[in-house]
């Protein structure tokens, strides 16, 4: 246990989730403040106690009597966050226990049906819907845990979530802010911007192994090389199926969900064969729970059978090899010896074909690779497609660097929505109030407040 822990609740805490002692960032947080109720900013790796950073930070807000609020990108992350956060019932602070509830949708609803929880779990939306019914607990509020931070550079969520952010340090100055991340390339700019303490660290707990598979061979950044054996189906597959062959689970990122249900379907033959007997039963349990819980679309039907011979696309379960689209890289606990990306491509509806991902996208997408406690190393593989160079593909994705964010507040609709939505929520806002609340904002910072 960390000498600097002296909290009693948070030393239970640390107990009951089976720690013996902190990571190197979980420590490095410690020391910058995170207990003493100081603004932080986190990026670390996946996989390197990032929750439990929050959760500490979370614990001493509920002993002051304040409340939290855990904002999440993802319905499914706040899902899983609320059952991690679920641990905190089990605390006794001096008689009073916490309580823990979760909100994703009813965007029309006020919120007031959260005031009697301690600890808050909402989707960035859900949070950007009671700032507009001005929920009245919101003053309370003396921890605002913002999660997947980065993703204030997606064109999609970006705004809102820099919007969001902007308002929480406008309107909530008392209260502490604890932003995480993987990736932020420009963390200072990021936590200056927060006001925050930067703690960042490329401390892991597994090691990352990075590569890139062409015509049957890989080349990984550690120097070696590897031969795979080719079924005639799937590259994406092959890289799976070798990985399970030596004993590890994959996870393969495809770029559409049609094609994640179809890798899904050709890598059955090549898995089920594999699976051992008590394998088998586990499989067909899980089928079974999918048919039970499910609807009886032809989805979950597709599923269920999938999952019998230890296959899914996007499904938490007994499985081998996992295939998903990309959304799945934003936080959701699911992780992998292998993570093969089947394409570097999605569609821009903007530019009106497929496009590259981004570095930062990439690195996202490794992230997910290395199991904590059943891994001593992960592996992220890219699939060179035709007419892509595979040296080219290893220089700029394997040895590039994520791009800084940029605020995504330049595109003109999402100003202009969220002008309106400033407007509709204060009735009688003058100029002058307008243009402070902006001028607050990421993208005044990048662009000069007179662009604003």
């Amino acid at each position: 246990m960390s000498a600097a822990i002296t909290d009693g609740a948070v030393k239970a805490l640390i107990s009951q989730l089976g720690y013996s002692s902190l990571y190197p960032p979980q420590e490095m947080a410690v020391k910058s403040g995170i207990l003493e109720y100081e603004r932080i900013l986190v990026t670390t790796p996946t996989a390197s106690g990032k929750t439990l950073i929050a959760m500490m930070a979370i614990l001493k807000a509920v002993e002051k009597g304040m409340k939290a609020v855990y904002l999440t990108p993802l319905r499914a992350l706040a899902s899983e966050k609320y059952d991690d956060l679920k641990i905190l019932e089990k605390l006794d602070l001096g008689g009073s226990k916490i309580r823990v509830t979760v909100a994703t949708t009813d965007y029309d609803s006020s919120g007031n049906e959260l005031a009697g929880a301690d600890v808050i779990v909402l989707t960035n939306e859900k949070m950007d819907t009671l700032f507009r019914h001005n929920a009245e607990w919101l003053g309370n509020v003396g921890i605002f845990v913002s999660d997947e931070v980065h993703l204030i550079g997606d064109r999609e969520r970006g705004p809102t979530l820099e919007m969001m952010l902007t308002k929480i340090r406008r309107n909530y100055p008392q209260s502490q802010v604890v932003a995480l991340s993987a990736t932020v390339a420009n963390s200072d700019e990021i936590a200056d911007w927060l006001g925050c303490k930067l703690v960042e660290s490329d401390w892991r707990p597994t090691k990352l192994v990075e590569g890139v598979y062409e015509y049957g061979a890989v080349k990984m950044s550690d120097g070696s090389k590897f031969k795979v054996e080719s079924s005639g189906v799937s590259s994406a597959v092959d890289l799976a199926i070798d990985s399970f062959n030596g004993g590890g689970q994959a996870l393969i990122f495809a770029e559409t969900r049609k094609r994640a249900a179809s890798l899904a379907a050709k890598a059955v033959d090549g898995v089920y064969k594999r699976l051992d007997k008590a394998a088998r039963e586990l499989a067909a349990g899980a089928s079974a729970d999918i048919l039970a819980r499910g609807d009886d679309s032809e989805l979950t039907k597709t599923l269920a059978q999938l999952v019998a011979k230890g296959v899914a696309f996007h499904h938490k379960g007994i499985i081998k090899i996992l295939t998903a689209t990309p959304t799945l890289a934003a936080g959701v606990n699911l992780p992998a010896r292998r993570v093969v990306i089947a394409s570097i491509l999605r569609y821009d509806s903007d530019y009106g074909g497929s496009v590259p991902i981004s570095v930062l996208e990439y690195k996202q997408l490794c992230g997910r690779a290395g199991r904590p406690k059943y891994d001593a190393f992960g592996e992220a593989v890219i699939v060179s497609e035709r007419g892509v160079n595979a040296e080219e593909l290893y220089d700029h994705y394997v040895l590039g660097s994520p791009e800084p964010l940029r605020s995504q507040l330049s595109n003109d609709s999402a100003i202009r929505f969220h002008l309106l939505s400033a407007i509709a929520t204060m009735p009688g806002m003058k100029k002058p109030e307008i243009h402070d609340l902006f001028a607050g904002t990421l993208f005044a910072r990048q662009y000069r407040s007179a662009t604003v």
